[in-house]
């Protein structure tokens, strides 16, 4: 069977490849550099003389994805948050999260109600007003996040099985032709 043909960037084939043209490919037949303009369905390999087949069809759907995921890592900016270690990352959605800034307020109120201390039962009222008003503000942006990552994560799930079709059916083709 036929071998695939394997897409070198400039870094990746050394001395092989030139550095003027990073889009180039190595011969799965003999090993060559073989030097591309713009985006060729068929290709002559010089130094043996196979015709190579490219998947276009593949290639921009894979293009698609790159496209995609970087759009995501912008659009998912907005929503990250500070862990402990001052490191970024996704929102929590445990619930102790939301839960957790409502337990000091409620300990204040309820102290300052067994002692008879107005004044604790208001910085407990005033901590519980304050940690509700930031629990909501946190679940309304997790809920936007979700959304986003429901949104990104359908897209990418079509544009994958898209980029299955176009394989698919490559793959019924023959990718290396031998000359006769």
């Amino acid at each position: 069977m036929g071998r695939y043909l394997r897409l070198v960037s400039a870094s990746d084939a050394g001395s092989a490849s030139p550095e003027s043209n990073p889009n180039g490919l190595l011969c799965p037949a003999c090993g060559e550099w073989i030097e591309t303009v713009g985006d060729p369905a068929r290709i002559l390999c010089g130094a043996c003389g196979v015709h190579l087949t490219l998947n276009v069809a593949a290639r921009k759907v894979r293009d698609q994805l790159r496209a995609l995921d970087a759009a995501w890592l912008v659009r998912r900016k907005p929503y990250l948050v500070r862990n402990r270690h001052g490191e970024w990352e996704e929102p929590d959605t445990s619930p102790v999260g939301f839960i957790l800034p409502l337990i000091p307020g409620t300990l204040f109120t309820m102290v300052g109600a067994a002692l008879g201390r107005p004044s604790l039962m208001v910085t407990g009222a005033l901590i519980l007003v304050v940690g509700i008003g930031w629990s909501a503000r946190r679940w309304n942006g997790l809920e936007r996040f979700r959304r986003e990552q429901l949104q990104y994560k359908a897209e990418r799930s079509r544009l994958l099985m898209d980029l299955g079709r176009a394989q698919r059916s490559f793959a019924e083709g023959s990718a290396i032709d031998r000359p006769s």
